[in-house]
């Protein structure tokens, strides 16, 4: 018979349940961090020179009534045509 086996008193379980914990986070961190590395950046931080990009500030300013629409259109034109 084993009786010995199982009887745990608190000394033997907490720190294993520490023990269970730390390396659990461990694996969350290396989880996240993998998958950091591995996909591409613009899905963790904003890149504003995606979102607002030389059509889109244009279109901006030309609501704002900075340029008249003349001047949107020549500056749309030079733009479609580095395209």
């Amino acid at each position: 018979m084993m009786w010995g086996y199982g009887n745990w008193s608190q000394s033997t379980w907490i720190p294993m349940m520490i023990l269970m914990l730390a390396f659990l986070l461990i694996i969350i961190f290396t989880v996240v961090m993998l998958t950091r590395y591995v996909t591409p950046r613009s899905i963790f931080q904003d890149q504003p020179e995606y979102r607002n990009g030389p059509k889109q500030i244009l279109r901006e300013r030309f609501a704002r009534g900075e340029i008249d629409e003349d001047e949107y259109l020549k500056r749309k034109a030079v733009l479609e045509k580095d395209k």
